[in-house]
């Protein structure tokens, strides 16, 4: 009887689990900072856009997926795919680039980090720009050669762009 009740509050806990963290990814966004804000409450698994979390994250930031997300050509960060998002799209700005690979979000830019660097490791993007506040984060769970390579990736791209 008590395992039969242990195994009914384990079922409700991991139920309750995924239901926050598919609500937290879900909630609207109301800021120039909710990208970093809602990615920071995502797992190392929950980066993977077909994943309940991930999927409702990317819902909320590329609604329209072909418009905010695209394949790169010869002058983009070298991703099976890469996102940009902005608060307001009246502005030529981003508040936050994802790069993708195998449908995961493994790199991201923007001015502020995630909050759980269990999962991201961060460095400056524009090192030779001082005055940006640019910050390129790369999954922890990455090796460093591809951690390394998105990096220099997104650093050459904006460069490009700037």
């Amino acid at each position: 009887m008590l395992e039969k009740a242990f195994h009914i509050v384990r079922v409700a806990a991991i139920a309750a689990g995924v239901m926050t963290a598919g609500a937290a990814a879900a909630e609207t966004p109301n800021a120039p900072d909710w990208g970093i804000k809602a990615i920071s409450k995502l797992s190392d698994a929950d980066l993977v856009i077909t994943s309940p979390a991930g999927k409702a994250f990317m819902d909320k930031l590329a609604p329209d997926h072909d418009k905010a997300c695209g394949k790169p050509d010869e002058n983009r960060p070298d991703f099976d795919e890469f996102c940009s998002w902005a608060f307001n799209n009246d502005e030529a700005d981003f508040d936050i680039l994802l790069g993708l690979k195998d449908n995961k979000i493994v790199s991201i830019v923007a001015s502020a980090v995630p909050e759980n660097n269990d999962v991201w490791v961060c460095e400056k993007t524009q090192k030779d720009i001082p005055e940006s506040d640019l910050q390129t984060c790369n999954i922890r769970s990455a090796d460093e050669k591809s951690r390394t390579h998105w990096s220099e990736s997104w650093e050459s791209f904006l460069n490009s762009i700037n």
